[in-house]
């Protein structure tokens, strides 16, 4: 077992004479000697809770962990045994307030629930983690079996202050089901968020989390195989480029597969992303949410639903650059309905539903606000556009306005359906805040 050092101040008084002295103490250490710790350690009332735990929970600042926060010293090795420690059917890490260090990142192949005290318990790092060649600080998955019921809530994962580290902060890698990550705070992340990369991903809930300036996404589905994700209530927000990295490319969420298949029945609903403060220079390079192409050349997006959104000063509010690509199965599928886009510089809605495709892909955009768009470059992009092999796209019920009712018009169209788009149902729009014309079909 490797030795965790600490030293440990004593006074004795002996009538009128003080003896001071130091002791160092392990992590070996029985019950009694911890307590003596005081407030380095464990306070009277948690080493009361430190006699008292079942097997499948585990306090990281009790022995034989003794995770010290505040300390400026490496805390993983006292995470990753608590973890080890648990039983195979998992169980409660309880991590109290405090700042932690790591140096070495944190894996999780077995059910464990991590559970905080809020946001003033602290992760950090100060230098790139990885597994297996990966960026990570915290990995979920990845075992021969498949790992479940993962769960990560009420803590802060922040990032070294103005280091150009490129350590996503969470990754859940292939062969994972039933992974709950909420109520989070990211800080100062230079990487991303949240990162799903691998196969065999299902049932994954990102909810109710907030993310103070990211530099590249918030939440990223990089790969095929992944199915049953929900993304919903997050705040993510970012005001300016990195320090050290100069100009970024942040995203809300981002699918950019990096190995083929389907990314399947995934809902983005109720979140709020914003770019407000950066330069038109940055926000060029920013977007609320992108169903984008990658490396992988064969995948498709089916059964995807952006819902009720804000987003907020970005490039591009929300982007579907191609939902499938080299005919696999069944065609794609997109509903973005009820979404609220401000101030954009580009596109409001962007569709590219895919060509050289066997079928047609399903299209539905309704009941979207679009306020303000194409303001990086007059009359050039379109409030909502179109293309690719699609029958029956429906644009219903969307607003397209000018960021403020006095507004000339800066937009080129502000409903634009190219050609190859065959039957579009447009219905009960209303426009302004064009130069060309309020609906083109072509």
């Amino acid at each position: 077992m490797t030795k965790l050092i600490r030293r440990m101040l004593w006074v004795l008084p002996f009538g009128c004479i003080t003896i001071i002295g130091f002791s160092e103490v392990d992590n070996s250490i029985g019950f009694f000697q911890a307590a003596a710790l005081g407030a380095g350690a464990m306070t009277d009332a948690n080493s009361r809770q430190c006699t008292r735990q079942p097997a499948n929970k585990a306090i990281v600042t009790c022995p034989p962990y003794l995770a010290m926060p505040d300390d400026g010293r490496d805390d993983s090795k006292a995470f990753q045994a608590a973890v080890d420690a648990l039983p195979r059917s998992g169980g409660t890490i309880v991590i109290p307030a405090g700042t932690y260090l790591f140096n070495n990142p944190l894996i999780i192949q077995k059910p464990v629930h991590l559970l905080g005290a809020g946001p003033t318990t602290i992760l950090t790092h100060s230098t790139d983690l990885s597994t297996d060649g990966q960026g990570n600080f915290i990995r979920i998955g990845g075992a021969a079996a498949v790992t479940e019921n993962v769960s990560i809530d009420r803590l802060t994962l922040q990032g070294p202050q103005g280091k150009p580290l490129r350590t996503p902060m969470i990754r859940v890698v292939s062969k994972t089901k039933g992974v709950k990550l909420r109520h989070l705070s990211f800080r100062q992340v230079s990487s991303t968020c949240i990162l799903i990369y691998g196969d065999g991903i299902r049932d994954v809930e990102i909810s109710d989390n907030r993310a103070d300036e990211f530099y590249e996404q918030f939440v990223e589905l990089s790969t095929g195989g992944i199915s049953g994700v929900r993304i919903e209530r997050n705040i993510a927000k970012s005001t300016r480029g990195h320090p050290n990295l100069g100009s970024t490319e942040p995203f809300g969420v981002v699918f950019e597969p990096h190995a083929p298949g389907e990314i399947s029945d995934v809902s983005i609903v109720g979140n709020s992303i914003s770019f407000d403060g950066m330069s038109n220079a940055e926000l060029i390079n920013t977007g609320g949410i992108s169903l984008s192409t990658g490396p992988a050349k064969v995948y498709a997006y089916r059964r995807i639903s952006i819902l009720d959104n804000t987003i907020r000063s970005a490039g591009v509010g929300v982007r579907v650059q191609t939902l499938s690509s080299g005919g696999v199965g069944e065609p794609g599928s997109v509903k973005i309905v009820g979404n609220q886009v401000e101030g954009v510089k580009s596109y409001g809605i962007l569709v590219k539903a895919g060509a050289g495709i066997s079928q047609p892909n399903a299209i539905s955009i309704t009941e979207n606000v679009i306020r303000g768009y194409s303001a990086q470059a007059y009359y050039k992009y379109d409030g909502i556009r179109v293309e690719g092999n699609s029958t029956g796209p429906e644009i219903r019920g969307n607003q397209i306005l000018a960021l403020k009712d006095s507004d000339a018009g800066i937009g080129r169209y502000g409903i634009s359906v190219e050609s190859g788009v065959k039957t579009p149902v447009i219905k009960d729009n209303k426009v302004a805040g064009y130069r060309d014309g309020a609906i083109s079909v072509k």
